[in-house]
């Protein structure tokens, strides 16, 4: 992203904002709350390198590198270059979304910003279709072979945010439902 991400307001929770929640929530004692939440201005999140920054992609790329040997300048160039060419045509072809050039476009001078993101929360929701024995089941219905969904994938109550111990239990109700079905499959290699 650039710098109208950054100029954008907080790019993590804070304690008192919308989302608060964990160790940094207001009504926990000064003495155990670890930390109070993300700057307003997201600086001392770039000082501290939890956001990377380059002055301009090729700088942010070998920062990334640094962070992640995966990271390949020309694939980010060209990944740059075909989000670039979207907005122009006002539609994302791979989200099949639309952008506006003048709000999406990404600045051609820099400098450039990249933060890690890792799948993973508490608690994930929605996900796949399940049956009773909690077997996926396909888009037409039909049981995806040996495939079992346990937890918040395909958890039944997708509308809403199931916490406080709720994800937990969908952990292990359909995750002993599953595997009780499963272990009664006949082996694939069984002669």
């Amino acid at each position: 992203f650039d710098q109208k991400g950054i100029d954008g307001g907080p790019m993590g929770t804070q304690q008192g904002g919308w989302f608060e929640c964990g160790n940094y929530t207001s009504d926990l004692p000064d003495e155990i709350r670890a930390w109070d939440g993300w700057t307003d201005d997201n600086q001392k999140e770039i000082e501290r390198g939890w956001v990377l920054k380059g002055d301009t992609l090729e700088a942010l790329a070998k920062k990334i590198k640094d962070f992640d040997h995966w990271m390949d300048y020309e694939t980010l160039k060209a990944t740059f270059d075909e989000y670039q060419a979207f907005c122009d045509a006002g539609k994302d072809a791979r989200f099949d979304r639309e952008l506006t050039a003048e709000e999406n476009k990404l600045t051609e001078e820099g400098p450039y910003y990249a933060i890690s993101i890792y799948p993973g929360s508490c608690s994930t929701l929605g996900g796949p279709k399940k049956n009773a024995n909690a077997q996926v089941l396909d888009p037409a219905g039909n049981i995806i072979p040996r495939l079992y969904a346990a937890g918040s994938f395909g958890n039944f109550q997708a509308h809403s945010y199931g916490i406080t111990g709720g994800n937990n239990s969908e952990n292990m109700v359909w995750g002993r439902i599953g595997g009780r079905h499963c272990a009664g499959l006949e082996a694939w290699d069984k002669k």
